[in-house]
């Protein structure tokens, strides 16, 4: 097969089963948890839509890295609600609804927000262009799609959709896992190139993500900090795969679009393990 459409394939898979996985353990009551705090789950939207993709814009440009970077960066950037932010929240003690949540919230905001951001913020590598409303169509279709799926089969029958979860994250995981070996395989090289000025654009960013999340969401105690810094820094580096195969089908953006999602991966992870050793807090149930 050939690498760019097995890239593309398998991204999408990815996108598609994290979200029909978070579908099916949704609740009635993380639903209801959007309408009980509206103005620190506003504050939270605003840092994650809008905040973030800004300062990854500034320190692009800043730092006058090639276009190519830009696009890997500011994919990330402007992807907002990635899945493991809950799987970090409950490792952290912190605000599990609230960051439950953001992670439907956030991709359905994304599926619009996401491609207005890089057709303004972005300047794009030559011939290249950013498509839109085919992005618009694609992320709903991809993200909207499969996550009513799973809601729709849990307020069916919450037997079944327990049944189901572990094998929809199973797949999720095997997918991400194979997704990224392959990459690697295929693209490692341009990887170990990165330059000091990339890396120092995707640790700014990401460092900066946690601080903001934990001030836009401080007003409702630590564990809600905690669960906003969480969710700001963990980015749909899946949903930035997706893309970066599907519109541009670039190396250097995809090798960019992998930094980014390892740091993004690996800090709020630490940050998540330190917290809970340092100064665990009750976590709110569901």
């Amino acid at each position: 097969m050939n690498p760019a459409l097995l890239q593309a394939v398998g991204s999408a898979g990815l996108v598609v089963s994290l979200m029909f996985a978070i579908g099916l353990e949704l609740r009635p009551t993380q639903i209801a948890e959007l309408r009980t705090r509206p103005a620190m789950l506003t504050w939270t939207v605003v840092v994650n839509v809008l905040v973030i993709p800004g300062l990854a814009w500034a320190l692009v440009r800043g730092l006058a890295l090639p276009a190519e970077i830009a696009v890997g960066v500011l994919l990330c950037a402007a992807a907002p609600g990635g899945p493991t932010s809950a799987l970090y929240s409950n490792t952290a003690r912190a605000d599990l609804p609230l960051a439950a949540s953001m992670t439907i919230l956030l991709p359905a905001l994304g599926v619009v927000a996401t491609p207005l951001c890089l057709s303004i913020a972005v300047e794009l590598p030559r011939g290249a262009s950013v498509p839109v409303a085919p992005m618009v169509g694609t992320l709903m279709v991809l993200q909207l799609v499969p996550l009513a799926l799973g809601m729709l089969i849990r307020r069916r029958d919450a037997t079944i959709a327990a049944r189901l979860s572990p094998y929809a994250s199973a797949v999720a995981n095997a997918i991400l896992g194979l997704l990224v070996i392959t990459l690697l395989v295929i693209e490692g090289e341009l990887f170990l190139t990165i330059s000091a000025a990339t890396w120092a654009a995707i640790l700014t960013t990401t460092l900066a993500a946690l601080a903001l999340g934990y001030l836009a969401a401080g007003a409702g105690g630590v564990p809600s900090a905690r669960a906003g810094a969480l969710v700001a820094s963990c980015r749909n580096v899946a949903v930035a795969l997706m893309l970066a195969s599907t519109f541009f089908r670039d190396p250097v953006v995809n090798a960019t679009v992998l930094a980014f999602g390892f740091v993004a991966f690996v800090i709020p992870l630490g940050i998540a393990l330190w917290w809970r050793l340092r100064a665990p807090e009750p976590t709110r149930s569901l």
